[in-house]
Formats: C-alpha cells, structure tokens, sequence
C-alpha cells in the first residue's frame, strides 16, 4: 500500500504569512499537533506545530541538548508564559516553522511512513514529487487506520477532521496540553470538538 492510498488529501493547512498567533489559534480551535505550512501556490514549506509553540516560549539555551537541566531561572508564572507567547506571537509561520519536515510522495511505500513516525513522530506531508504541491498528509491516525485494516472507519467517529494529529492522541507527552493551550492563550472558556474544553 502507498502513502497515497492511505492520505488525508485536502488537509487543513498554516500558510506562511500568517502569524503564529493566527496558526497557534487555529492548532488549539481543532486540537491539532501540526499543520502543513504552504506558500500562497500551495507548495509545502514545512510543518508548524505544538511543539514549535512551546519552543517559542522556553528560551533556547534551555533546549540546547540538555546543556541546562533545570529552569529555575525562568520562573513558572502564567502571566510570564503569557508574555512570552504574546512576544512570539505577532512572528510569521514561515519564520519558526520546521523546515527540515521529512515528506514523503504518493508512490512512497506505507513501509516508509511507518520508519519515518518511530524516526522523527510527526505528521507527514504528501508532496508532488517534481513541485512538492501539497497533495495531503499521513498522520498517526491515517497510518494505524490502515496497518489495523479498519481504514478511514477507525478514527471518523466523533472527530471533525479524524486524520489530523489532536494534542493528546498517542503523545503521552501532551497530557495536560489543553491546560497549557489555555493558559497561553488566555482563554479559559471557548469549546472545541463537542466536549473538549480548552
């Protein structure tokens, strides 16, 4: 099976102009992990996600390969957090955003996608070999659909865009996620997808 076969086609994109508030706000409205970041032609840049939001956040020495084991230094008050996401939040996606993402074509074996989740453990966007146009993504949710045998059946229910990564589906390390979406977004009453409290 190819990662055509088993794609999300059409998915809900970040282009690169947009702010990282405005693609911030729109992760936290579809409780997404990542989004596919295009130019205004509809080409692949690379993935803007969670965890390049938090990276804008926690100062970058703290990330620098456990060179620094704590953070004492930085204080743990919302308010601050806050700042600092406000601070980053007027930059441009295109500025932050992964531009390293690992794609895959839709003749790319699903074999491929697989070692590139346990590798790297972030969506994959589905480009046009010759012009890398963004054709659509395979998430987690697209490949365990087809690994199971279930198809595209396995995560409809429920969900408004099922193939997209949502913040606490198969990452343990999002537990709580929606807390921190909350408190950086500073929005404590909004809903999104039925029950899901931000």
């Amino acid at each position: 099976m190819t990662c055509g076969a088993i794609m999300t086609a059409n998915p809900l994109t970040a282009r690169e102009d947009e702010t990282v508030g405005e693609a911030a706000a729109r992760l936290i409205a579809h409780r997404y992990i990542n989004l596919p970041v295009v130019d205004g032609a509809g080409m692949f840049l690379g993935m803007f996600g969670i965890y390049d939001i938090l990276s804008q956040v926690i100062p970058k020495v703290a990330l620098a390969g456990g060179l620094l084991p704590n953070l004492r230094f930085m204080g743990d008050d919302a308010d601050e957090l806050r700042k600092r996401f406000r601070e980053a939040s007027g930059r441009k996606v295109g500025e932050v955003a992964n531009r390293d993402a690992r794609v895959v074509h839709p003749d790319t074996p699903q074999v491929e996608a697989l070692r590139l989740f346990c590798e790297q453990h972030t969506t994959l966007a589905v480009v046009e070999r010759e012009t890398r146009k963004l054709l659509g993504i395979v998430s987690y949710w697209d490949a365990v659909c087809a690994l199971t045998g279930q198809g595209k059946k396995c995560c409809g229910a429920g969900r408004a865009d099922p193939e997209l990564d949502r913040f606490n589906d198969f990452n343990p390390l999002l537990e709580g996620g929606s807390k921190f979406a909350k408190q950086i977004s500073g929005r404590g009453n909004g809903r999104a997808n039925g029950n899901h409290e931000l």
